[in-house]
């Protein structure tokens, strides 16, 4: 019983599940001090931030994501020339003598690593110097490349993009690395939700940079955020960390409407690549 009603109680008396729902009561009744003041539009966005706050809302806009490539196994995959692994898989800030402190992200490293050691790939291609505006340090794919080598990889068969701060030139300099070194076939190893976006990315760059290259760029999809199992009623209660998810998604969203408007895809294709989505 007690087990039950802490549990109850913590949908409720958590910061974040407190603080909103405060939030909300206050908004309402302050609304309703004013005569003939309906909710309006004040109260609209604020349901709606908690709608966004909710795992049934993340989770459903992350496998909208996730899902639009099949899982991969490492031992079912032919082999290729390298893995092509995007960045984002540590902190910068948080690492000690240069050793890196993992993320979410760190799947994108392991996945290479299963690559490489089950002999899939020749080489592992790391790219990205960071997102940070005012990135200080060192380029977090030297940072992963000292891991590797720490833990028996061979130096020359790890090639590194120390420059690139979004997708678009971690394809730009990274498919330079591959030109350099005749690779041609490639594992795109990067976050399930992340994927599309990247594809699409790929697709211009390719088309712009090195359209008289034959590449075969083949979808890698590892770390997976939404949930696969419902949690039940807490699914359906503001909390802090689907707002982390939720804004993962909507970032990827905004990102492919932003390609969209440069002209770099059609609305068209990506209403009816969604439209086929079936979890």
């Amino acid at each position: 019983m007690f087990f039950l009603v802490s549990k109850v109680a913590s949908l409720f008396l958590l910061p974040y599940p407190f603080f909103y729902f405060c939030g909300l009561f206050g908004l309402l009744a302050y609304r309703r001090r004013i005569p003939g003041r309906k909710p309006g539009w004040p109260v609209l966005l604020y349901l709606g931030f908690g709608l966004m706050s909710t795992d049934i809302f993340s989770n459903y806009t992350l496998r909208l994501l996730e899902d639009r490539f099949p899982r991969r196994s490492v031992a079912e995959v032919a082999p290729a020339d390298a893995v092509f692994v995007l960045g984002a898989i540590s902190n910068p800030l948080a690492s000690v003598d240069e050793t890196p402190q993992f993320t979410d992200g760190v799947d994108r490293l392991l996945a290479a690593m299963d690559l490489f050691k089950a002999g899939k790939v020749r080489y592992i291609i790391l790219t990205g110097r960071s997102s940070m505006i005012d990135h200080k340090g060192n380029a977090e794919s030297e940072d992963l490349k000292n891991y590797l080598i720490q833990r028996g990889f061979p130096a020359d068969r790890i090639l590194i993009d120390a420059e690139s701060r979004n997708t678009a030139e971690n394809f730009l300099y990274g498919l330079k690395l591959g030109k350099e070194h005749n690779l041609r076939s490639y594992y795109l190893v990067t976050s399930a939700f992340h994927m599309y976006r990247s594809v699409l990315t790929y697709d211009r760059v390719k088309a712009e940079h090195y359209a008289d290259l034959s590449i075969e760029m083949t979808p890698f999809p590892v770390d997976y955020r939404s949930d696969r199992i419902p949690s039940g009623i807490e699914q359906y209660f503001p909390a802090a960390h689907p707002v982390y998810k939720s804004s993962l998604s909507l970032k990827e969203f905004m990102g492919m409407l932003v390609e969209a408007a440069k002209g770099h895809t059609s609305f068209d294709r990506l209403v009816s690549d969604f439209k086929t989505v079936d979890f």
